[in-house]
C-alpha cells in the first residue's frame, strides 16, 4: 500500500480508559480556558495605540515520551492565539511567541501535566 508510513495504525495509541477520558475532556476544557485568555492578550497588543510587544522564539522541551503526545502538545500550542509552533524535533519545540513576556508561562504551561497523564500507563 502506497503511504503505509505516514498513516496512523492503532498501534501507535494508547488504549483508551475512562481515566485517559476523563484526562482528555479535561484538557479540552482547559485548552478553552487557554483559548479565551490568549485571545483577550492578543486584542489587548492589536488595539494598543502604541503596539508595543516584544515577539520572539522560544526554544524548550517538555519532555512528553509519545509522539502522539508531542503532536497533540504542538498542536495546543499553534490553537492558542498568539503563538505558533514551528519546529518539533525529537522533543525540542521551537515556538513563534507574540509576546516574549509570556515566554515562561508557556515553558511551564499546565497543559504538559495533563498529557504526561495520558503517558502513564495503567495495570
Amino acid at each position: 500500500m502506497y503511504n503505509r508510513d505516514i498513516l496512523i495504525s492503532t498501534s501507535d495509541f494508547p488504549r483508551i480508559t475512562w481515566a485517559r477520558l476523563r484526562t482528555l475532556l479535561r484538557h479540552a476544557g482547559q485548552m478553552l480556558v487557554e483559548v479565551l485568555k490568549a485571545n483577550i492578550q492578543v486584542v489587548r497588543i492589536v488595539l494598543s495605540p502604541r503596539m508595543k510587544f516584544d515577539q520572539g522564539l522560544v526554544i524548550f522541551t517538555p519532555k512528553l515520551t509519545y509522539e502522539w503526545n508531542e503532536v497533540l502538545f504542538g498542536n495546543s500550542i499553534t490553537l492558542t492565539p498568539g503563538t505558533l509552533t514551528l519546529d518539533i524535533e525529537k522533543d525540542v519545540y521551537t515556538v513563534h511567541i507574540l509576546d516574549m513576556a509570556n515566554a515562561d508561562s508557556l515553558v511551564g504551561w499546565s497543559i504538559q501535566d495533563n498529557l504526561r497523564e495520558l503517558e502513564v500507563e495503567e495495570s
